[in-house]
């Protein structure tokens, strides 16, 4: 069942395609290569690679902790003193309009009443 095969014809088909065969056989090589790497090698775990990245990441991330609460600490304590200080100067202002709309005096009202009479305010 072999079918003759012409030796010659194989040998002109290499040499006029002799580019692409070598790229062929390039690639062959690259990937058995590859592939006998991937079987043959040991990767260690990540935990053994990345030690040090882990250990710096977790110190990190636990000094933005600390730092996050040290700020929100400090961001409720400015705002106590903000409102405390707007208390302050709400209930100054109250007393300062207060202080300016005193009623007026008896004499005042005496000298204002022809006024007031006159302009229908008053009965």
């Amino acid at each position: 069942m072999i079918a003759n095969v012409d030796v010659d014809k194989l040998v002109d088909l290499l040499i006029k395609y002799k580019t692409q065969v070598s790229y062929l056989v390039a690639f062959i090589l690259c990937a058995a290569c590859f592939i006998g790497g991937r079987m043959t090698s040991q990767c260690p775990p990540k935990s053994v690679v990345c030690k040090a990245e882990e250990a710096t990441i977790t110190g990190l991330r636990s000094e933005l902790t600390t730092k996050d609460a040290t700020r929100v600490e400090m961001l409720r304590t400015q705002k106590d003193k903000d409102r405390k200080s707007c208390d302050v100067r709400v209930e100054t202002a109250k007393l300062e309009m207060g202080a300016t709309n005193k009623f007026l005096q008896c004499s005042d009202v005496c000298a204002l009443i022809g006024q007031c009479r006159k302009a229908g305010r008053c009965k």
